[in-house]
């Protein structure tokens, strides 16, 4: 026998051809963790994947992924930001939505003004001064907090107000045509109280689904909030230009990079990171190429159901076709037509905001040992 025989063994008669997404971008990767108030972001940096910027796609089931992606966009101010995140949250709630933003800088001694959608210029907040006439400084400040993000504003006044004062506070609010509201709090930016509400009337209340949707927004919102806050106003709200981005998240990992926010973290618990994003326990805020790299910047779910983390099954389908299975082989393992593995992998897609199938799968292979494992606690 040869005494190289022994090679040919170990050879497969048919070899198949490597798996997608493994081929197209080669470990290493790394990641760096970043604590912003409440929120846990991870910066993940890996070779750069092809690809170019994509777009929300449109339909209901993306309704609360396009008002995620207007959270961290770029915008010309503040009043234009949430203008812009008002816009994308009015499809979500059927009917007229009477939203409206809010931007409150009563309890300091500055102005409060109220922001509708479209294009209105913003005007004085006048229940807000009544208000505040009303219940005092310190419980009107108790108002204003972004504990928890969303909340009835009727039943924040029966927790923080004697009923007594609860009931003259809702006279208050009855005269300025605001039987109730749904309020979700963004903390404050460069000294003002950031919320956005939907006027209900007495007694109605939206879809639990659709609350639990505004839920995750608002803890975006406050992400993003908290993000801007590391931003000098011409990187904040710069949005034009050849160089403009599709969010504030570049400028924003520069500014936390430069004041050494941002703690290293050991491969094992990258790889441990990453598993956990693809398994839906992070929400993607942004991905993008600069200085030769990939960088991908993450935020930990609160909790299940945050429409930018990939969902339990588009995270299968997905790990599926990285270890290099068909669409009938996919659909076959999860039980689902061929038709239904293309829509999970359409739907991953938007949630990790790549143009194209080909980005997604270099995108999701950047740490190739993570993507089958089930995450652990990092």
């Amino acid at each position: 026998m040869s005494p190289r025989a022994h090679l040919l063994r170990v050879q497969p008669s048919s070899p198949s051809p490597p798996p997608p997404g493994l081929a197209l971008v080669p470990p290493p990767a790394r990641a760096g963790v970043i604590h912003l108030g409440p929120d846990e972001l991870v910066l993940f940096t890996a070779p750069p994947a092809a690809g170019g910027a994509a777009a929300c796609p449109e339909g209901a089931r993306f309704r609360g992924l396009r008002a995620i992606h207007a959270c961290y966009a770029p915008a010309a101010s503040t009043e234009a930001w949430l203008r812009d995140v008002l816009d994308a949250l009015v499809p979500m709630v059927p009917g007229d939505g009477r939203w409206f933003a809010r931007l409150d800088g009563l309890a300091a001694g500055r102005g409060a003004g109220i922001l509708v959608p479209g294009g209105a210029p913003s005007r004085p907040d006048l229940a807000a001064a009544e208000l505040l006439q009303v219940v005092g400084v310190e419980c009107y400040r108790a108002l204003s907090q972004p504990r928890p993000p969303v909340e009835l504003l009727s039943r924040r006044l029966r927790a923080l107000l004697p009923p007594a004062v609860e009931r003259r506070a809702l006279e208050a609010l009855l005269r300025h045509g605001t039987p109730d509201a749904l309020i979700l709090s963004a903390g404050e930016l460069d000294g003002l109280a950031l919320a956005l509400g939907l006027r209900l009337d007495a007694g109605v209340r939206p879809p639990s689904r659709t609350v639990g949707l505004l839920r995750a927004v608002a803890r975006h919102l406050g992400t993003a909030r908290r993000l801007r806050g590391w931003l000098p106003p011409q990187a904040a709200w710069g949005g034009a230009g050849p160089r403009a981005r599709r969010s504030i998240a570049p400028a924003a990992i520069a500014a936390l990079r430069d004041a050494g926010a941002i703690v290293r973290e050991e491969p094992a618990g990258a790889r441990r990171r990453w598993g956990a994003l693809l398994h839906g326990e992070y929400a993607l805020v942004d991905h993008w190429r600069e200085g030769g790299a990939g960088h991908v910047l993450a935020r930990r779910c609160d909790e299940p159901g945050d429409p930018a983390a990939l969902h339990a099954v588009e995270g299968a389908v997905l790990r599926a076709t990285l270890d290099g299975l068909g669409a009938p082989q996919v659909g076959a393992l999860q039980a689902v037509t061929r038709a239904t593995v293309s829509l999970h992998l359409a739907s991953a897609r938007a949630r990790l905001r790549c143009a194209s199938r080909r980005e997604l799968l270099a995108l999701a292979a950047a740490f190739p040992a993570a993507a089958a494992a089930p995450p652990r606690a990092p």
